[in-house]
């Protein structure tokens, strides 16, 4: 089966050209066999001129990415290349696929064969639906996913995800029988671009692609991928390995180089009696269903893990990258944290609450108040926002209200403060980070939890916001 799939990341507005013109490239086109014209549309994708499938099959996408790659070498633009043109094409072609690290690789935790560029994306993480890697430079991610038919039917898949939220919008979506294909943009500022199979099994397969807009090739990487998906796999022509590999993005550098990290606070609880506890973080509701929110690392190598006064909690989901988490415990008509709709802006006040220093302060709730002092992390990473209320080990997976008491952040970080006096000579002050909620919405998303958004509201005094985040905020406890 030929899929005929668009796996344009926008609608296109094409415009035929010149009759002749096109006649003339489709007759040039057709008068080679199966194989070479497949090629040629797959060192297409990698110049970045064909955002169509390696269908063998001619027509204006394929017409428009011949001229466009005459275009992009100063080449007459006649839709027909010469044998020296198809050599720079093939050239090219092969430069892109070693500068990306272009390779099939297989996903044991989804059963996926997929292509991705190896030279951008980290070793991959596993998750509790498939795997994920994150961006060597914070270019992006990859994840893969599989959902069984007895979880949600294919067609409500398509459904679910063809659904924008406050924070993702669908700019395409096209679905056949067994597969489909969604596009858009996602917040923080962000492009993504899915696609999903149904298997024999009526599972559905697939993996989502996000970047951010600055990173274009991911776009390339984007079609590329998505024809590994279909019923032929990709030609990489030829092996990446063969050709000189254009300068990747650096690996990050010792810690003797590097600027002072964002470490986690190390999460920390009184043992109770004949339990060992491993650590103490903090979480709180995000659904009436007893959903919990944490930071990933605070429930990360957990031989089991207790959400206090709730009993025993299951990790939903987990995204190691963004260090964020969901839990579930058996409870009903729980409250649930309200998202804000729209960007926080700079300088505003916040709320951060918690169970920090449980060791030394108790299981007591505690909340102090700051502002946003940035909207990005170390080294401008756009899925933090850095705030200046105090926190310390045990707030980790605590939630960060604005001062309408909405949700706008999971607090996850803080300044190593000796990595940072050993490099700048001083303690830093109040210089903590929290993973921003949009993030968050849509790991609910993916786990199929729907967030709460809290409409307009008037700014309250922080014991407001905290009589709110009261009700909300729990202790997070690992049990080795």
């Amino acid at each position: 089966m030929v899929y005929r799939l668009l796996v344009c990341l926008a609608v296109l507005a094409l415009s035929r050209p010149a009759f002749a013109d096109f006649d003339q490239s489709a007759a040039w086109f057709n008068s080679m066999d199966d194989a070479a014209r497949r090629v040629l549309q797959v060192d297409l994708m990698y110049t970045g001129n064909y955002e169509g499938e390696d269908d063998a099959e001619f027509g204006p996408l394929t017409f428009d990415a011949l001229q466009g790659f005459q275009r992009d070498q100063h080449l007459p633009v006649t839709g027909v290349l010469t044998p020296t043109e198809r050599r720079l094409l093939s050239d090219e072609a092969r430069r892109e696929a070693a500068y990306l690290g272009f390779q099939l690789v297989e996903d044991p935790s989804t059963g996926l064969a997929v292509g991705i560029p190896t030279a951008f994306l980290a070793s991959p993480e596993r998750t509790s639906r498939g795997s994920i890697w994150a961006g060597v430079g914070g270019e992006g991610s990859l994840e893969t996913m599989r959902y069984t038919a007895s979880e949600i039917s294919f067609d409500a898949l398509f459904a679910r995800f063809s659904q924008p939220t406050p924070n993702r919008t669908v700019t395409y979506r096209t679905k056949l029988s067994d597969a489909f294909v969604i596009s858009g943009g996602m917040s923080p500022d962000m492009l993504y671009y899915m696609r999903f199979e149904r298997t024999a099994t009526g599972a559905s397969v697939g993996f989502a692609l996000r970047w951010f807009p600055e990173y274009r090739f991911f776009r390339r990487v984007a079609v590329l991928m998505s024809n590994t998906l279909a019923e032929r796999s990709i030609v990489v022509t030829p092996p990446a390995a063969a050709f000189p590999t254009p300068a990747a993005p650096s690996p990050q550098p010792s810690v003797a180089a590097e600027p002072p990290r964002v470490a986690p606070p190390v999460p920390s609880a009184s043992p109770s009696p004949g339990v060992i506890v491993e650590g103490a973080g903090s979480g709180f509701f995000i659904s009436s269903g007893g959903h919990v929110a944490t930071a990933a690392h605070v429930v990360e190598g957990c031989s089991s893990i207790e959400v206090q006064n709730y009993g025993r909690a299951r990790i939903v989901r987990a995204d190691e990258v963004n260090d964020i988490a969901i839990l579930s415990v058996a409870a009903s008509n729980t409250p649930a944290a309200q998202f804000r709709i729209g960007s926080i802006r700079l300088g505003e006040e916040v709320t951060a609450m918690g169970f920090p220093l449980s060791d030394i302060l108790g299981r007591s709730l505690t909340v102090t108040g700051g502002n946003v002092s940035a909207l990005s992390g170390i080294d401008g990473d756009v899925r933090f926002l850095q705030i200046s209320a105090p926190v310390q080990p045990g707030n980790s997976g605590g939630p960060l209200f604005d001062e309408s008491g909405r949700l706008v952040g999971v607090v996850t970080a803080r300044l190593d403060d000796l990595a940072t006096l050993g490099r700048s000579g001083s303690l830093p002050q109040n210089v903590n980070f929290a993973v921003k909620a949009t993030l968050l919405a849509g790991l609910m998303e993916a786990a199929g939890v729907d967030p709460a958004y809290g409409g307009d509201r008037p700014p309250m005094s922080m014991a407001d916001v905290a009589d709110i985040g009261g009700d909300l905020t729990v202790q997070v406890l690992c049990h080795g």
